[in-house]
C-alpha cells in the first residue's frame, strides 16, 4: 500500500509501516500480516509466526518465517553487491533465472528486516520473505452427485475424454467465491431449493416480469434458471446433490425471461444492483434458427456498456453470455447482438469428447468454451448434472436434480462461476482483464482441429472454440499477479462508398483501413449496411495487419433481406498491434441474388502504455495538467505544496495548485463519533486505520473502500480521550 495521508486531529505525521505488521507478496498476491513469536513445545527457541489480516481479522493458515528472502534484480545489478549493502548473511542462486536470488538472513526474525532493507536498495525490483505454510490435502466434495459432474472433474466417467473439465477442483482449496455476488438472469430461481438456499441472497433479487421482489418460478415451464443456477453456485460439501463452480458465492435471482420482456425491462435487469453484484449470467438470446439477426435495444445496449464501464465501482460487472445453440441451422454467434457485444464474455460449448457440441454456434466473438451436453467417446450424448425444480415440475419429474442438462445455457453459468473465483482472488480485476486472462489461460481442446490459429500476439484462437476450454486453475493463478490493462482506447474508421456486391463472386469487395495508432488491440468490430434480398448469401471476413483472419459472418440459409448497420465482433486479434492495414472483405457467395454495400465501419478497441515516460504517472494526467510529459514526476513537487506530483496523481488533487492537496480531516461529531474525510478519485480503493498510541500498531477500520468522489467520508466510533491518529492508504 502507498501511504497518501495521515493525521492526528492536529495533522501529525506517522510512519508508513506499523510495528508488528508487514505488507508483502505471498501466494501470488500482496497481503498484510501481523507478526508474533510462538514457542515450540519442548524447544527453547521460538518461531516467527505471521497471520494474514483482512478487514481487521486474521484469516487463512499461519505462515512461518524462514531465513530466506526472495530477491529479483534489475538488469545490471549484482547480487553480491546488493547482499553486502543490505547486510545479508549470505545468498544463493535459483533455477528461476539469473535475476532471481535467495538472500539469507541471520535468523527468521531478521529476514523481515532484511526484506525491508532490500526493498530500499537501487537495483532491487522486488523482495519478499520466504514463508512456510502447511498445505491442506485436497478432499473430494461430499456432494453425492459430484462423481457424475464430469464437467468439474473428468476422469473418464460416462466414456468421456479424461481432462475435458474446468480444472477447478484444486482451486476450491483456496477460492470458492466467498465475498462475491453472482446473478442468474433467467426465467426465475427457486430460492428455497435445498442445494441453493444457503447461497441465495433474497435482499436484492427481483422479478422484472411481475415487478416484485420474488424471483421464484411460477409456471411449470420455468425451470431453466434454477438449472443454470446450480451449475454456477450450488452449495458444496453439504452432503446433498451437486456442487457449483463457485460453491460459496452469493446467488441472486433476477427473473426476466419467463414471459415477454421489453427493452426497458432487459436494461433494468442488466443494470440491477451493479455496485453489489460482481457477475451476471445470461443463457438466452434471439432465436437460434439461422435466419434471425437481432440484438439488444438501445436501452439494453446502454445498460451493458454502463454495467462494464461503471459497475463494480468502475471495474465492471462480468457479463457471461451463452453463444447460442443454432449450429444445426448454420447459425453464427455474430448474428446475436447480445453475444457479439464487446461487453459480453461469450461462451460456447464442447461435449465430453472435447469437440464442438452439435449445437454450439461458432463465431469470431466466442471468447472461450466450457463443457456441456455432447457426444462422448462412443458418440453417445451425455449432459451435465445440476439442480432442478423440487418436485415433478422440472426437467426430471422423479428427482430434484437434472442429470442431462445442456446447451450453451449450461456453459455460460459454469463459466460465470469461474469469473467469481477470479474476482475473489483479485477483486481489482476489470472486465477486460478477466476476458484477457480467460483467453491467455484457456486450454487448446481438440488440438487436431484445422481452424486453430496463433495470432500476432501469440494467442491461440479457433472460430469454434474461441481461445479454448476454460482453465479455472490457470485463470485464478494469473489473476493473482495480474497488472490491470490501461484505459480503453477506441479508433473508429468509416467507409460510406456505395458499391455493388456481385452475385456468386467469392472475391467480392474489399475495404482497406489504414490505422496509424500504436495501441494494443483487444476487441475489433465491423459494422456493415448491405441491401440484399437474401442476406444469407453474404460472407464477411477481416484480416489484420498481423495477417490474422476472422470470419465475421458466414453464408447460411437466411432468406431475409438486408443488414442494417449490423455489428460483428472479433476477439481473435487480442494483443496484436493496431498499426497497419486492416482489410474487410465482403462477398456474395451463392447464386441468384445481388446486393449493394452502403456502409462499412471498422472500430478497434484496446489499450496502450499509459506511462510512456516510465515516471509512474499516467500520460493523460500529465498532458491534462502540464501539457506534456517533461514536467511532472514521482519525486517532483510542481506547485510547492510539499506534496509530490506522484502523490497528487494518486490522490486526484491538482498538481499545479498549491491549495489543492490531499487533506485528511477528522472532526468530532457529538460525544461518540469521529468523522474522517479525504479527497477521492474514481476507480481508486483506500484503507483507513487508526491508533491512539504511535508506539503501538495501527488497527484497520476499513479496507478495500471503493472511491466515492469527490470526497470519502467515514464515520468511526470516537477514540477514548478524543485523541487519535488516522491513516489513509491507497490500496494497490
Amino acid at each position: 500500500m502507498l501511504l497518501i495521508g495521515s493525521l492526528l486531529f492536529s495533522l501529525m505525521a506517522v510512519a508508513e509501516k506499523s510495528p508488528g505488521r508487514y505488507s508483502f507478496r505471498d501466494a501470488g498476491a500482496t497481503r498484510v500480516f501481523e507478526v508474533e513469536e510462538s514457542r515450540i513445545s519442548g524447544v527453547s527457541s521460538s518461531r516467527v509466526v505471521l497471520y494474514e489480516v483482512d478487514k481487521g481479522r486474521r484469516v487463512g493458515v499461519p505462515r512461518y518465517a524462514t531465513r530466506g528472502v526472495y530477491v529479483r534484480l534489475a538488469p545490471g545489478a549484482h547480487m553480491a553487491e546488493v547482499a553486502r549493502r543490505a547486510g545479508a548473511a549470505g545468498f544463493r542462486p535459483t533455477d528461476a533465472g539469473p535475476d532471481r536470488w535467495i538472500a539469507e538472513a541471520a535468523s527468521e526474525v531478521a529476514s523481515l528486516e532484511l526484506t525491508e532493507r532490500l526493498r530500499q536498495l537501487e537495483g532491487v525490483i522486488e523482495a519478499h520473505p520466504l514463508l512456510a505454510r502447511k498445505q491442506t490435502p485436497r478432499a473430494t466434495p461430499n456432494d453425492p452427485l459430484f462423481p457424475h459432474q464430469w464437467h468439474l472433474d473428468n476422469t473418464g466417467q460416462s466414456n468421456a475424454l479424461p481432462g475435458i473439465d474446468l480444472n477447478i477442483t484444486n482451486v476450491w482449496d483456496t477460492y470458492r467465491g466467498q465475498g462475491t455476488y453472482l446473478a442468474i438472469v433467467d426465467d426465475g430461481l427457486q430460492v428455497n431449493h435445498p442445494d441453493l438456499a444457503a447461497n441465495v441472497d433474497t435482499a436484492i433479487d427481483w422479478d422484472f416480469n411481475g415487478n416484485d421482489d420474488d424471483p421464484n418460478t411460477i409456471g411449470t415451464g420455468e425451470k431453466h434458471g434454477t438449472a443454470c443456477a446450480g451449475l454456477a453456485a450450488a452449495v458444496g460439501d453439504n452432503g446433498i446433490g451437486v456442487i457449483g463452480s463457485a460453491p460459496e458465492t452469493r446467488l441472486v435471482g433476477l427473473r426476466l425471461t419467463a414471459i415477454e420482456a421489453t427493452d426497458e425491462q432487459e436494461a433494468a435487469a442488466i443494470a440491477w444492483s451493479n455496485q453489489v453484484i460482481h457477475v451476471k449470467s445470461f443463457s438466452w438470446g434471439p432465436t437460434d434458427d439461422g435466419q434471425t439477426v437481432k440484438g439488444p435495444g438501445p436501452l439494453t445496449e446502454a445498460a451493458m456498456s454502463n454495467a462494464c464501464m461503471r459497475g463494480r465501482h468502475g471495474r465492471g460487472v462480468l457479463l457471461f453470455w451463452a453463444a447460442g445453440n443454432g449450429l444445426e441451422d448454420y447459425d453464427n454467434a455474430n448474428a446475436d447482438g447480445y453475444a457479439n457485444s464487446i461487453y459480453s464474455i461469450t461462451v460456447g460449448s464442447i461435449g465430453p469428447n472435447g469437440k464442438q457440441a452439435y449445437y454450439s454456434e461458432p463465431g469470431a466473438n466466442v471468447v472461450v468454451v466450457a463443457p456441456s451436453e455432447g457426444d462422448n467417446n462412443h458418440t453417445v450424448r451425455v449432459g451435465v448434472a445440476t439442480t432442478d425444480l423440487v418436485g415433478s415440475s422440472g426437467y426430471n419429474a422423479a428427482s430434484d436434480y437434472e442429470m442431462n442438462f445442456g446447451g450453451t445455457s449450461a456453459s455460460a453459468p459454469m463459466a460465470a462461476g469461474v469469473g467469481a473465483l477470479m474476482l475473489q482472488a483479485n477483486p481489482r480485476l476489470g472486465w477486460r482483464d478477466v476476458q484477457e486472462i480467460l483467453i491467455r489461460t484457456a486450454t487448446q481442446n481438440d488440438p487436431a482441429d484445422p481452424d486453430w490459429y496463433v495470432n500476432g500476439a501469440g494467442c491461440y484462437f479457433n472460430h469454434r472454440y474461441g481461445a479454448g476450454l476454460i482453465n479455472a486453475r490457470a485463470a485464478v493463478d494469473m489473476a493473482l499477479t495480474w497488472t490491470n490493462l490501461g484505459k480503453q482506447r477506441i479508433v473508429a474508421m468509416h467507409s460510406n462508398v456505395v458499391v455493388a456486391l456481385p452475385d456468386a463472386d467469392p472475391i467480392g469487395q474489399s475495404f482497406s483501413f489504414e490505422v496509424t495508432n500504436t495501441f494494443r488491440v483487444e476487441h475489433v468490430m465491423v459494422r456493415m449496411s448491405v441491401e440484399h434480398p437474401f442476406r444469407g448469401d453474404v460472407w464477411v471476413g477481416l484480416t489484420s495487419p498481423s495477417n490474422t483472419h476472422s470470419l465475421m459472418m458466414d453464408t447460411r440459409e437466411d432468406a431475409n433481406s438486408d443488414y442494417e448497420d449490423w455489428p460483428m465482433t472479433s476477439v481473435r486479434n487480442w494483443g496484436e498491434h493496431a498499426a497497419g492495414t486492416w482489410t474487410v472483405q465482403m462477398a456474395d457467395q451463392w447464386e441468384q441474388d445481388t446486393g449493394t454495400i452502403t456502409q462499412v465501419s471498422l472500430i478497434l478497441y484496446g489499450s496502450q502504455d499509459d506511462d510512456t515516460d516510465d515516471d509512474g504517472i499516467d500520460d493523460d494526467w500529465e498532458w491534462e495538467h502540464f501539457g506534456g510529459l517533461e514536467t511532472a514526476g514521482e519525486t517532483t513537487d510542481s506547485d510547492g505544496d510539499h506534496v509530490l506530483d506522484g502523490h497528487e496523481y494518486l490522490a486526484g488533487t491538482q498538481p499545479t495548485n498549491a491549495a489543492s492537496y490531499l487533506a485528511v480531516t477528522a472532526v468530532m461529531r457529538g460525544e461518540e463519533e469521529a468523522v474522517v474525510e479525504w479527497p477521492a478519485e474514481e476507480g481508486k480503493f483506500y484503507s483507513l486505520s487508526a491508533t491512539t498510541n504511535l508506539a503501538a500498531s495501527f488497527a484497520a477500520i476499513a479496507t478495500n473502500l471503493a472511491a466515492i468522489p469527490p470526497v470519502m467520508t467515514i464515520t468511526n466510533t470516537a477514540p477514548a480521550g478524543r485523541h487519535a491518529w488516522y491513516r489513509v492508504e491507497l490500496e494497490p
